[in-house]
């Protein structure tokens, strides 16, 4: 089975990413790879009217990011002692282009991301960001639902390298 040695974790503001962090976190440990939290802040149009407020469009990017960044930090504190090396990073722009930059630029091997709690015919299962991420993303994605609970024992199986994308399938030990 492949080792994983680069591990992005999307954490996104508003979802449960407990599972998927505990996740995360355990494949990284075992794999000795480095875990790089990641978060994405909407992009705010420069030309935006701000007739109610004194703030320019980039020191609000500031601000939010700043608050994100503080977001991240605390997630690591909660996974600080069990010896896997974790790193943050907050991004700016539509969260699919700037998750695929990061792992281009970064080399990851693996995202790990919580689903995306959309509503919709197609998106019941996986919302827009996972569906573009498991299509265009350079690596696996490894999407894990909230009702996947830290408590059931879930193991990836190995998945053969495809042309196009890798999908993870998942069963529970026999």
């Amino acid at each position: 089975m492949k080792r994983f040695t680069n591990i992005l974790l999307i954490v996104e503001a508003g979802t449960d990413h407990s599972a998927a962090l505990q996740r995360a976190n355990v494949l990284a440990r075992n794999n000795q790879a480095a875990l790089t939290i990641c978060t994405v802040v909407d992009a705010i149009p420069p030309d935006m009217a701000m007739s109610i407020t004194m703030i320019t469009p980039g020191e609000l990017r500031d601000i939010a990011v700043a608050e994100e960044r503080d977001r991240l930090e605390e997630i690591v504190k909660t996974i600080a002692g069990d010896g896997a090396s974790v790193g943050i990073k907050v991004l700016v722009g539509r969260a699919s282009i700037e998750i695929i930059r990061q792992v281009i630029g970064s080399g990851h091997d693996l995202v790990i991301k919580s689903a995306d709690s959309a509503t919709g015919s197609i998106n019941r299962l996986f919302g827009s960001t996972d569906m573009k991420l498991m299509r265009k993303c350079p690596c696996p994605v490894w999407i894990v639902r909230s009702w996947m609970s830290t408590s059931l024992s879930w193991e990836p199986l190995p998945v053969p390298e495809l042309p196009v994308f890798s999908w993870a399938i998942l069963r529970r030990p026999s």
